[in-house]
């Protein structure tokens, strides 16, 4: 029998290092976006080339970072709770997934609504901006792990995960060559 998990972000967000950093305001703003998930072992958390509708924050549990093309399937590397497993959508709506996260165990994440970010962003409302903030020092902290993973994937420099992330990123159409 699988254990029942608390429902409730606030519970979660107090647990998770930076987030619980956040005042109680703040962390009321971040909960009331944010619903908790419980992910199986081998369910996938965020599909590859995919714009999820969420950010999930990993909070318990080890997912691992997939990339898959036609010829094969390359686990990137091992990801252990507390994480940001998500990318901010919102920043580049263009932008997908360069890699599959899935669950190596049960998982529970807490899953951040992208559109709902996206208007705490847009809102400029003063409780936002150390959501956000934090958001971003995550966001900031995992590009640099990525790029220290993605290098030991590929030879070339250039394949960094932000190359990845450009290859990823489908081209507007009638875009200049």
């Amino acid at each position: 029998m699988i254990a029942r998990i608390p429902t409730d972000p606030g519970f979660w967000l107090s647990r998770v290092p930076g987030l619980s950093d956040l005042g109680e305001r703040e962390r009321n703003v971040l909960a009331a976006i944010c619903e908790v998930e419980d992910y199986v072992p081998g369910a996938t958390i965020v599909e590859q080339s995919s714009r999820p509708p969420n950010i999930p924050v990993h909070v318990e549990g080890t997912v691992d970072a997939i990339y898959m093309n036609d010829q094969f399937r390359v686990p990137i590397l091992e990801i252990k709770a507390p994480e940001l497993v998500g990318f901010l959508w919102f920043l580049n709506p263009q932008a997908r997934s360069p890699v599959a996260f899935i669950a190596k165990e049960r998982c529970i994440c807490l899953n951040i609504r992208t559109l709902d970010l996206e208007n705490l962003y847009t809102g400029g409302n003063a409780l936002a901006y150390p959501v956000l903030a934090t958001l971003y020092r995550h966001a900031a902290a995992q590009f640099r792990f990525y790029n220290d993973a993605f290098r030991l994937l590929y030879r070339e420099p250039g394949n960094t995960y932000m190359q990845l992330m450009k290859l990823a990123t489908p081209e507007e159409e009638g875009a200049a060559e």
